[in-house]
């Protein structure tokens, strides 16, 4: 699930789901096709891009990157 940005001047609330583990499997899936999140628990994996430094192919790099981590991740989750 996307979590979308605190509203401006409210409080920031995140949260997610999925099985134990999730959260540092996806993080080393993805490290492991380079690309450095910020895992947060209890089941947050957060990515930051950057306008000022970070183009729009950066950002479908990772769009791609994750969807094939995710694609592994679940069939690796449903055996």
């Amino acid at each position: 699930r996307v979590l979308p940005p605190p509203p401006p001047g409210g409080a920031e609330a995140e949260s997610g789901s999925g099985p134990p583990g999730a959260m540092r499997e996806l993080e080393a899936a993805l490290l492991s096709r380079g690309v450095v999140v910020d895992a947060r628990e209890p089941d947050i994996v957060r990515a930051a891009p950057v306008p000022l430094y970070n183009s729009y192919e950066d950002v479908r790099a990772f769009v791609l990157r994750l969807a094939d981590a995710l694609v592994e991740l679940a069939r690796r989750w449903e055996k």
